[in-house]
C-alpha cells in the first residue's frame, strides 16, 4: 500500500510534468494506466516478499514443539494463501481507485452514466487481469 502510494504519486507527477496543457486528459489518462502497470509490477512482489517474510518468520516461531518439516509446510501454505490475498486486495483497490479516477475526467463530456458504467466494468476486467497476472 505504502509502495502503491508512493510509486503512483512519483509517477503521477511525472506526467504532470509531461504531459502538454493540450489533451491533457487524454494524456494523463495514457499515462495513469502505464503508471498503473508500472507500479502494480513492482509493488506486488514487494508486498509479496514482504508480507511472507514476516508470516513465516512469526509462523516458524512456533514450530519448535512440532516436526520442523511439518511445520514448515503447512507454514508455508498458510502463508502463501494469506498473503495472496492480502496483496491481491491491496493491488485490486490500488487499481480500481485510479482506474476509475481516470473514468470521470473521461466521464464528464459524455453521457456520465453509461460512461461510468461502461468505464467501471472496464477497470474491473483491467483490474483483475493486471494483479492476477502480475
Amino acid at each position: 500500500s505504502v509502495c502503491l502510494t508512493v510509486c503512483l504519486s512519483v509517477c503521477l507527477s511525472v506526467c504532470l510534468s509531461v504531459c502538454p496543457s493540450v489533451c491533457l486528459s487524454v494524456c494523463l489518462t495514457v499515462c495513469l494506466s502505464v503508471c498503473l502497470s508500472v507500479c502494480l509490477s513492482v509493488c506486488l512482489p514487494v508486498c509479496l516478499s514482504v508480507c511472507l517474510s514476516v508470516c513465516l518468520s512469526v509462523c516458524l516461531s512456533d514450530c519448535l514443539s512440532v516436526r520442523l518439516s511439518v511445520c514448515l509446510s503447512v507454514c508455508l501454505s498458510v502463508c502463501l494463501s494469506v498473503c495472496l490475498s492480502v496483496c491481491l486486495c491491496v493491488c485490486l483497490s490500488a487499481c480500481l481507485s485510479v482506474c476509475l479516477s481516470v473514468c470521470l475526467p473521461v466521464c464528464l463530456p459524455v453521457c456520465l452514466s453509461v460512461c461510468l458504467s461502461v468505464c467501471l466494468s472496464a477497470c474491473l476486467s483491467v483490474c483483475l487481469s493486471v494483479c492476477l497476472s502480475v
